[in-house]
């Protein structure tokens, strides 16, 4: 049997025409203003939802830990290009999971599809890919808990795929100019030995491409910067350059509106300076 990151993914004629596909909702991969959902059950209606002209199924999922799986499920516009422009994932009519990003230590995998509630996965396949993918790379049995440090959340339009990464994340932060509103312009970061990255941090002007509407904060006097991740990452701390490819030190897994709003993990405390 072939791994699904290894099929050769055959789109759809371009002369069919595409109907309103129903999909499982449960997440969203981009917008904030969608309700958490804190468990997939394909038997809730409030769960079901039927997609617009030009949208499809989006299966988006990667590994946790050895016991979570984090997963996304929506409706995804066609005319968007999810993953790496070097792994793109083309509309199937069934799931067939592929990466999504350059980086094989990344867990991360993705599928489109356009038959009726096509996105989801049993969560036994999932474990035996990534144990079957890790095995023909000769690493571990499992990818370890913290394995998306190098995540870097690819998604660009199709008319703009001969951009490069730098210029489309420039392109996708134009008239987004001064500070941003935040309920605590000041955070102070304890617990982050790993990096050197306790201290003060500031709110800025800096965006990051894939949350261009969430703060970015930035240290006091060192390259350290706190900003929003997608693929359920959440908040995070990393250097200036991870504000281009989402890699980080530390992060949150939170989906909160500041990143001072909730417990971060392994012990990192991030608070609003002034707060108790």
């Amino acid at each position: 049997a072939h791994s699904p990151s290894s099929t050769v993914a055959q789109p759809l004629p371009r002369g069919r025409r595409q109907t309103r596909v129903k999909c499982y909702s449960c997440g969203s991969l981009f917008s904030r203003e969608t309700p958490q959902c804190a468990q997939f059950d394909p038997g809730n209606s409030q769960q079901v939802v039927t997609c617009n002209e030009g949208e499809a199924c989006m299966l988006y999922t990667w590994n946790k830990s050895r016991t979570q799986i984090g997963a996304y499920r929506e409706c995804f516009s066609t005319s968007i290009l999810l993953g790496h422009p070097d792994y793109p994932i083309t509309p199937m009519p069934t799931c067939s999971l592929s990466r999504t990003q350059q980086d094989t230590r990344s867990s991360i995998r993705a599928c489109l599809c356009t038959e009726d509630f096509c996105n989801t996965v049993q969560e036994v396949i999932l474990r035996k890919l990534w144990t079957k993918e890790n095995s023909q790379d000769n690493t571990s049995d499992i990818l370890p808990t913290r394995q998306e440090d190098d995540f870097q959340p690819a998604f660009i339009t199709s008319q703009d795929s001969e951009l490069d990464s730098k210029t489309k994340a420039q392109g996708s932060l134009n008239g987004l100019v001064g500070l941003p509103s935040v309920s605590c312009p000041v955070l102070t970061v304890t617990n982050a030995d790993f990096a050197d990255c306790n201290g003060d941090y500031s709110v800025t002007e800096e965006r990051v491409s894939w949350a261009a509407d969430r703060p970015v904060y930035a240290h006091a006097d060192k390259d350290r910067f706190i900003f929003w991740n997608a693929g359920g990452l959440g908040w995070s701390i990393g250097k200036r350059e991870y504000l281009t490819s989402g890699s980080h030190w530390h992060r949150s897994g939170l989906d909160s509106r500041e990143p001072w709003q909730g417990e971060w993990e392994d012990g990192v405390k991030v608070q609003c300076r002034g707060e108790d």
